[in-house]
Parts: structure tokens; C-alpha cells; sequence
């Protein structure tokens, strides 16, 4: 079974229909309803799903603190339906894990460097933001008029952004982004609308290299505790589930006919038909 909601990624969970696009948690109870009734029957066949919270990741690279918070949110209900499923499946582990950080956010962020940082933040700008930046920016950039100065402040920054007090020098900024027709700038500008009245400060819009947290529960879990290297989740999973990794490796080389030999991984360049592209990289946009 695949279920396909939209023509791209799925929306952030701030901007999604619910009449069109299941939460993840919905995807996920539905996903573990059917895995269960198909082995039930089973004594020794199990099975396992995996499932991604990936549009947190998304509203990072994008410096969106609201989208952000509000995936955050829907995949922690989602690791809540799960907790409870493996209490009543004994034999069930749950992992949840991330493969890496994005944006590098912080509290208390210090807006002026000459002024002495106050030890605090709020959360009432990003609870107030009705839609992701990246929805914002897309609407924005629908047509001339929705890239006037008047449009922009009562339906992008009042409505979008729920912020009535946008100083003239921030909707400056904003507008030189938009009438140089530069959709980056545009959404960057607007996360900072949101994360600098809350105090919440970004490094960076890729990845960064601190350590994630590692959470596990159900099934010889304890084994997952401490400081862990990445592989050693993978390598856990094989050992609860009892799988043998290189001979199911070769049988999935020996019967993917699409797979490469190595002297054909070894003669390819970057150009080739197979490149694999940065799949979660900042959405482009189509401008009139």
C-alpha cells in the first residue's frame, strides 16, 4: 500500500489540511493497524516500520521557528500513539532518533551587541505565527500584487506572521528582498520577524555537528543507553530482530537488476543519469 497526499513534500503541519493531508500520526496508527493484522498470525514473522518527522528538519533549514515547533509537536503525539502500542505489543522496541541537527538553534538569542543579553525567551511570537515562512513566501510571490508594500504588511506579517508591530526598518528589509524578486532572502527575513521577537537565534541553514538525543523504550532498550556511536542503532536492530545485514545485502544486489557492479560505481562521474540529489534542500519557487 502507498498513499500519496500531495505533488510534493507533505505541507508543514502549521499550513496542512486536514480534509486533504493525514497528520503523522494518523499515517503512522494506520501504517502499524495494517503491519499487525498481516502478521498477527504469525508466531516468528514480525515487522518494521519506519517513521520520519521530516518537515522538522525542513522548517530548520528554513530558520522557521513556528513551523518548527508545531512539527515538533506532531511528531511528539506521534511518539506518544507509538509508546502506547509497544506497551500493549511487549515484544515491540521504539527508537527515536534524529541523524543529525539543523540550523543550530539556541535560546536567548542577543539582539544587540552592545547591550548586555537578557537569560530569557518567549514563545508567544511563534504560537502566534499562523503559517510557515515558506507558504508565506510562495504567496508573496504569486503576482504583482501580492507583492505590494500594503498586501505584504496586512496578509503576509499581520495575518501570516500574526505580528501587528513590524517596525518600518524590518518591513524595508523585507520589501528591498521582494522587489529584487529573491525568494531566499524574502523567507530568511520572515523567520527573523518570528524568531527575533522570541529570542531564538540560528547558526546556520544547513546541518551541524552536535549530538542528538537517542530515546528508546520497549524490548531490551537498555541496551541503547549512553553515549552512542550512529551505527550502533543499526546494529542493535539487527541483533533484537535477528537479521543476518550481508546476506540480505546480496540477495538485494543479486535481484535488483538496477543495482551497479563495482566497476561500473568505479567509471561513473557526478553527471551520471543515477546522481543522487540533496532531497531537502530550501524549496524553489516559480515567480510572475
Amino acid at each position: 500500500m502507498i498513499g500519496l497526499f500531495t505533488d510534493d513534500h507533505m505541507s508543514f503541519e502549521i499550513d496542512r489540511n486536514p480534509s486533504s493531508e493525514p497528520s503523522l500520526r494518523e499515517m503512522s496508527e494506520k501504517a502499524l493497524k495494517l503491519l499487525l493484522e498481516e502478521t498477527k498470525a504469525s508466531t516468528d514473522k514480525g515487522f518494521f516500520l519506519m517513521i520520519e518527522g521530516s518537515r522538522i528538519d525542513m522548517a530548520a533549514h528554513n530558520n522557521d521557528a513556528a513551523a518548527h515547533y508545531r512539527d515538533i509537536v506532531a511528531y511528539q503525539e506521534t511518539v506518544a500513539f507509538v509508546e502506547k502500542f509497544v506497551k500493549e505489543n511487549p515484544n515491540t522496541v521504539m527508537i527515536s532518533v534524529s541523524d543529525h541537527e539543523t540550523g543550530g538553534l539556541t535560546l536567548g538569542k542577543q539582539l544587540d551587541p552592545l547591550v548586555y543579553p537578557e537569560y530569557l525567551w518567549h514563545p508567544q511570537p511563534i504560537l502566534a505565527a499562523k503559517r510557515s515562512v515558506e507558504y508565506l513566501t510562495a504567496q508573496i510571490f504569486k503576482n504583482e500584487k501580492s507583492r505590494s508594500r500594503g498586501f505584504i504588511v496586512q496578509n503576509i506579517i499581520n495575518l501570516g506572521l500574526g505580528i501587528s508591530n513590524a517596525t518600518n526598518a524590518e518591513i524595508d528589509e523585507l520589501m528591498k528582498a521582494v522587489l529584487t524578486r529573491n525568494p531566499a532572502v524574502t523567507m530568511d527575513i520572515l523567520g527573523k520577524f518570528v524568531s527575533n521577537r522570541s529570542l531564538i537565534g540560528w547558526t546556520t541553514h544547513g546541518h551541524t555537528g552536535v549530538d542528538v538525543n537517542l530515546y528508546a523504550y520497549g524490548y531490551q532498550h537498555l541496551q541503547l543507553t549512553g553515549n552512542r556511536e550512529n551505527t550502533d542503532i543499526g546494529h542493535f536492530i539487527a541483533r533484537v530482530m535477528q537479521l543476518d545485514l550481508v546476506s540480505i545485502t546480496r540477495k538485494l544486489r543479486n535481484n535488483n537488476e538496477t543495482s551497479l557492479k563495482p566497476e561500473q560505481r568505479e567509471n561513473n562521474d557526478d553527471k551520471a543519469s543515477y546522481k543522487r540529489l540533496h532531497y531537502h534542500g530550501r524549496k524553489s519557487f516559480k515567480l510572475e
